[in-house]
């Protein structure tokens, strides 16, 4: 007989199980809210302007809004662009065909981007969405020196690269929001929610 461990609230919680294999699943929860949009830092330096864009994590497809209903949550992935300012150690540097690099130049931006990323990825949590973000945004501050969330073309490309705007859209603006053909509309809370997810080591 096999058995399956769960970790909750930090506490590991043994349970058997008769089939095989061993699983393991983690359980965090992250809170949602107007902090949790898309920010960005830039800085005059040596080597241009220094750009760092943090981006949230969403979950998107909630109960019947199908591609239009989407939230942020507050794990991030952060871009910048390499050789502006000195790269976090845990960061990578971008490749041709990474999403945030493809967006950079997408949206104009000259050079390579780094990443770093505490988003998991492959589990239905909107990396690839949020990192389109943060690299059309570290090109137009890039362009610009400065950004603002109304005027950008974030929402757009991002849309355009992803294939759809539930998960790009919470991610730009955070909270929970309704998207529909570049249109966004904030669905305001009378609460403060925590959310819990399950996320397994397997795929």
């Amino acid at each position: 007989m096999r058995h399956v461990r769960l970790w909750f609230s930090g506490r590991s919680i043994r349970r058997h199980r008769s089939c095989a294999g061993f699983y393991r699943f983690r359980c965090s929860s992250w809170r949602v809210g107007r902090c949790s949009a898309c920010k960005y830092r830039a800085s005059q330096s040596d080597g241009g302007v220094a750009v760092s864009v943090r981006v949230p994590a969403t979950s998107a497809n909630l109960g019947p809004g199908f591609d239009v209903l989407g939230l942020a949550l507050s794990l991030y992935v952060e871009v910048g662009i390499i050789g502006t300012d000195a790269t976090p150690s845990e960061a990578i540097e971008a490749n041709d065909t990474h999403p945030a690099q493809i967006a950079f130049v997408r949206a104009g931006g000259s050079g390579r981007v780094w990443v770093k990323n505490d988003i998991p990825m492959g589990r239905g949590m909107g990396f690839s969405g949020a990192v389109r973000i943060a690299g059309v945004v570290a090109a137009e501050v890039q362009r610009d020196g400065t950004w603002h969330r109304d005027s950008s073309d974030a929402l757009s490309i991002g849309t355009e690269l992803e294939g759809h705007a539930d998960n790009v859209a919470p991610s730009l603006h955070g909270g929970i929001v309704i998207t529909s053909e570049n249109i966004v509309v904030q669905v305001p809370l009378a609460l403060d929610p925590a959310f819990v997810m399950w996320i397994p080591e397997f795929t």
